[in-house]
């Protein structure tokens, strides 16, 4: 059926099909059509008639309403997931990602620099300031709610999370759902995960079996009661440099000369960056670059790699994926907290069977230098 004048129709035809296991083929003999139909409306090259829209929902075990809908019909009341500055290009929408976690809906801000690269979920009215934490916000949905809510919000900075998603949700027996990374320090995903807002959060140096572990926060952290942690991998932390410097230490930044990227504080890397400062007798504050915060390892390794700083801490992966200079720090491992009431959702089930999977284990072993001995255990706390 040709379209009409009117709001747009959006289709998550395709999403739906896809989570179902089923070719295009396939789904056309379970709902009585062509090939050529379902693949029409999957480009959204014409609309369905309401027979056909029946047909497609039966097939499929969803609601006509999760394949076919007016653009203007797809509005939610979400909340921002974090802050942010307001947007450049203000005068437009706000373009996020959107996920269901424990019954609201959140929105995270696109970054800038990912603008033409990955494709939004929704849009936010034009507003006169950025996002606030926690504070309401409408969103004009672009895909059905129905993919959405298989969405496994991850809160972390580790790279190894990228590999595990595409492991987790690139198709064959797995691929029922996505993840969705928000990349954040170690105390902004252990609060992530204490206020609900992400499934899953991607700790670095808690070292087992205590009950109380010093992070490089200020106080030592435990896993909360309610959730259960699952082994990532071991890696090593340290001085990420350009390799024509021959740089020996943290006593080689008292001249002022070496350009630092630094981490946000509350991370680990931050915390140390601080500690190995402090034992050299190195004032932070008078080293050039100290308050230049990357957002993540592979944003810090990229600035040295560009030429915009000389030297920084993070992961050895991080240095090893641009060809840097690594002067270990610390080993560490890095750990998934999931809370208990997670554990059984689709997407996060995916998430931790991706986990437990030789082909990741032995795909991240190549990719990096990473110990994955213990990838897929789960740590039981004393007396549990």
């Amino acid at each position: 059926m040709p379209r009409t004048e009117g709001p747009p129709l959006r289709t998550g035809l395709r999403e739906a099909r896809q989570r179902a296991g089923l070719s295009q083929q396939q789904l056309a003999e379970a709902a009585g059509v062509t090939r050529q139909t379902v693949a029409g409306l999957e480009s959204g090259a014409y609309g369905p008639t309401v027979a056909v829209a029946l047909r497609l929902a039966s097939a499929l075990g969803v609601g006509v309403e999760d394949l076919f809908w007016l653009a203007e019909d797809r509005q939610v009341q979400a909340q921002w997931a974090s802050a942010a500055p307001r947007p450049a290009g203000a005068e437009r929408a706000t373009r996020v990602h959107v996920a269901e976690v424990a019954g609201r809906w959140l929105a995270w801000p696109i970054p800038a620099d990912r603008t033409m690269s990955v494709a939004a979920d929704g849009l936010v009215p034009v507003a006169s300031q950025g996002p606030v934490a926690d504070a309401g916000v409408p969103v004009q949905l672009l895909r059905p709610p129905d993919g959405l809510r298989h969405t496994v919000v991850v809160a972390g900075c580790e790279p190894a999370l990228a590999l595990l998603a595409q492991h987790a949700f690139r198709g064959g027996s797995r691929g029922f759902g996505r993840a969705l990374w928000a990349e954040m320090p170690n105390s902004a995903a252990i609060e992530a995960v204490a206020a609900g807002r992400c499934h899953v959060a991607a700790v670095h140096g808690v070292e087992y079996p205590g009950a109380a572990f010093d992070l490089g926060l200020g106080s030592p952290v435990a896993p909360p009661a309610a959730c259960r942690v699952f082994h990532l991998a071991r890696s090593r932390q340290g001085w990420i440099f350009d390799r024509r410097l021959a740089f020996r230490g943290a006593g080689d930044l008292a001249e002022g000369r070496l350009r630092l990227v630094n981490r946000q504080p509350g991370s680990g890397a931050r915390a140390l960056v601080d500690r190995a400062l402090a034992a050299a007798g190195v004032d932070g504050a008078r080293i050039p670059g100290y308050e230049r915060v990357a957002g993540g390892h592979l944003e810090l390794a990229a600035a040295i790699a560009g030429g915009a700083a000389d030297i920084g801490v993070g992961v050895e992966s991080a240095a090893a994926a641009h060809g840097l200079g690594f002067l270990p720090l610390q080993e560490e491992g890095c750990d998934l907290w999931v809370p208990r009431a997670h554990c059984d959702l689709p997407a996060v089930a995916e998430l931790l069977a991706a986990l437990g999977d030789g082909g990741f284990q032995a795909d991240l072993a190549a990719a990096a230098p990473y110990d994955t001995a213990e990838t897929g255990g789960e740590w039981t706390p004393p007396g549990g």
